[in-house]
C-alpha cells in the first residue's frame, strides 16, 4: 500500500515538474512556452492572436444561430 501511494506521488510530482518547470525557466530571458510557441509558428504558421480570433467568431457565429432559432420558436427577442 506504501508502494502505490509512494508512486502515485512520484508520478504527480513528475507531472507537476513537467507542466510548471517550462514555464518557469527562461533561456535568455523567453521562457520556453514561448519558445514552443515561437517553434509552432514557424513550423505551422500558428499564431494566437489568428486561433483567439477564430475562436471568438466561432462563438459569435453560434450564438447569432442560437438566437434565430429561438426567435423561430418563441417569437421576436428584445435586445434591450
Amino acid at each position: 500500500m506504501i508502494k502505490i501511494i509512494g508512486s502515485v506521488f512520484r508520478y504527480s510530482l513528475l507531472v507537476l515538474v513537467i507542466l510548471v518547470l517550462p514555464h518557469v525557466v527562461e533561456i535568455k530571458g523567453v521562457s520556453i512556452s514561448q519558445h514552443v510557441l515561437n517553434g509552432m509558428q514557424l513550423l505551422t504558421a500558428f499564431t494566437p492572436t489568428r486561433m483567439a480570433q477564430k475562436i471568438s467568431s466561432d462563438y459569435s457565429h453560434a450564438l447569432r444561430q442560437r438566437l434565430k432559432a429561438l426567435e423561430n420558436k418563441d417569437g421576436p427577442v428584445d435586445s434591450d
